[in-house]
């Protein structure tokens, strides 16, 4: 099973997900969570997209049934006609000139929306696709509110395909100023995944709160301010040449006050440059460890690690409290391992808000 999560909160393109095209920027203004959303601006005929990708660099496999779900906000919409805005599965979605979604198979349109996406509003987006001959669907609704009814269903034989957002293919010529935020995509679901809001979860300073493995080498300052410097840069780093024994490092995190309700997923995120050998993202919670995935062998290059999806099914806020993230370099592994910095992404439940009024009953 695949469940993988994108915030954006490393705050640099082109590491939790990358693509071709031009228009392409992680911006900290006018974000729906967190502190940095993903803006896809191409002009013109231009066209510009992201997916999510592995530690190798490849577009991650999802094996259907799968859902996805996204923030979605359209600051300036096609001048005329329609333009794509993602495709997931092989649904493709475009959104016209007045704000209204599109769902196509390929270049054929299959269905229009009844919903009129305001621009500057964010929105929900999700897809949910089936494996073989079944009934897809989409349903779209406004930040903070409860989902509603399907705005799409569409009867296909579903055979997998990617995971795109953004202006993949220029179908009409128009500019378009499109914001995403929150992704989350998991396969073997039978159902959508529901909302969600990713945040970055700041580390805690040691002594304020020491974490259970800190046995390698820092520079640049102590852990807390070594893997707490966002975007990603290499000014400091915990680095470990030990080729005999078995080391972690860590650092410990506390939610309260950053998540405020109940947790989707959690995501140990590293960057870092990894030497000969096994090295893991590594999480550690409830006083029992775990191995998240394998980290890149490449001694000379930097690479983004999104590994370690956890914590799924929901959460409570207090069951992290304290928990920790970090590196797991197994004996034998040779070269130094250099990790630049090492965060925790939790994607959590956003509270809804009522709508409506309610009518009190008269007394008889």
């Amino acid at each position: 099973m695949t469940d993988w999560i994108c915030g954006w909160e490393c705050g640099v393109d082109g590491l939790e997900m990358t693509g071709l095209g031009t228009g392409i920027t992680v911006i900290s203004t006018g974000v729906r969570s967190g502190t940095y959303c993903l803006r896809v601006n191409p002009t013109t005929t231009g066209s510009g997209y992201r997916g999510p990708v592995n530690n190798s660099g490849s577009n991650f496999n999802f094996t259907l049934p799968a859902a996805a779900r996204f923030g979605f906000k359209a600051d300036t919409l096609p001048a005329a006609n329609s333009e794509e805005l993602c495709n997931i599965w092989g649904m493709t979605l475009r959104i016209n000139a007045s704000g209204v979604l599109l769902l196509y198979n390929g270049t054929s349109l299959v269905a229009t929306g009844t919903k009129v996406l305001s621009t500057g509003s964010w929105y929900t987006i999700e897809l949910y696709a089936p494996t073989g001959v079944g009934t897809g669907k989409v349903r779209v609704y406004a930040q903070n509110q409860a989902p509603g009814a399907d705005e799409f269903t569409w009867s296909n034989n579903f055979s997998g395909g990617s995971v795109i957002l953004g202006k993949i293919n220029d179908r009409n010529g128009n500019t378009v100023d499109f914001k995403y935020d929150d992704f989350r995509a998991k396969d073997g679901v039978g159902d959508y995944v529901g909302d969600g809001k990713i945040v970055r979860v700041p580390g805690v300073n040691p002594a304020t709160i020491a974490p259970t493995y800190s046995q390698w080498t820092v520079t640049g300052g102590t852990l807390d301010t070594v893997w707490n410097v966002l975007p990603p840069s290499n000014t400091g780093n915990s680095a470990n040449t030990n080729v005999n024994g078995d080391q972690k490092t860590t650092i410990r995190h506390n939610p309260t006050g950053i998540v405020t309700s109940a947790i989707n997923a959690c995501a140990t995120r590293l960057y870092g440059r990894n030497g000969n050998g096994l090295t893991s993202a590594f999480h550690r919670v409830g006083g029992a460890d775990f191995d998240d995935g394998l980290t890149q062998n490449d001694s000379g290059v930097e690479r983004f690690a999104t590994m370690g999806v956890w914590a799924t099914p929901a959460a409570s806020v207090s069951a992290l409290d304290a928990s920790e993230i970090g590196v797991h370099r197994t004996a034998g592994t040779t070269n130094t391992t250099n990790m630049w910095q090492a965060w925790l992404e939790v994607d959590y439940q956003p509270t809804y808000t009522v709508t409506g009024k309610v009518q009190a009953r008269r007394k008889r």
